[in-house]
């Protein structure tokens, strides 16, 4: 059965949960690389039941993440020694 077609400028409130993870691989050249994936539920009207097969239809998506690497201030500067924090060179 054809669902009811709908008017275009029609304005539905649908909402959705969803819960990720990404797990960070490793760095490259200047990139991270990392692995994650997520899951939605999405809460729509009943109206749509006929379009989805559910109000609560589910999605998923698995994903590669590719991203600059930035040095986090407190790497870039281990190599810092700071007086009177005991990282002083003895002779």
């Amino acid at each position: 059965m054809e669902p009811a077609p709908r008017p275009v400028d029609a304005l539905f409130d649908i909402d959705a949960f969803s819960l990720g993870y990404i797990r960070e691989l490793g760095r490259v050249r200047g990139v991270t690389i990392g692995l994650g994936g997520r899951r939605v539920v999405n809460f729509v009207p009943r109206q749509f039941d006929d379009t989805y097969g559910s109000r609560t239809p589910v999605g998923r998506m698995l994903f590669i993440l590719i991203r600059p690497h930035h040095e986090l201030m407190g790497d870039a500067m281990s190599d810092v020694r700071h007086p009177g924090h005991g990282s002083e060179r003895r002779p």
